[in-house]
């Protein structure tokens, strides 16, 4: 997951994955965008604006059924106390 102080928004990547598997970010509030991987093995989606109200975000990555990723479903949250780099 990424944030943008100048925008206000984050964004999630899945890594190393297979076509079919879908990332997912969503904030607080409903905003939400999802991405599936067509190609190679990674996808970003597109960015979620958090600004103003509660700062708190979901990035889930979920594997396509039958798909040769190793993970099912995998998902991390964030919020304004996190570290981000």
């Amino acid at each position: 997951m990424r944030y943008s102080e100048e925008c206000q928004a984050v964004w999630a990547r899945i890594e190393r994955g297979n076509p079919g598997d879908v990332v997912t970010v969503e904030a607080a509030g409903g905003a939400k965008r999802s991405a599936e991987i067509e190609y190679g093995d990674d996808k970003f989606t597109s960015m979620v604006r958090v600004g103003g109200g509660e700062f708190r975000v979901t990035a889930c990555a979920v594997s396509k059924t039958g798909g040769k990723s190793t993970y099912r479903h995998y998902c991390i949250r964030a919020s304004e106390a996190t570290a981000w780099r």
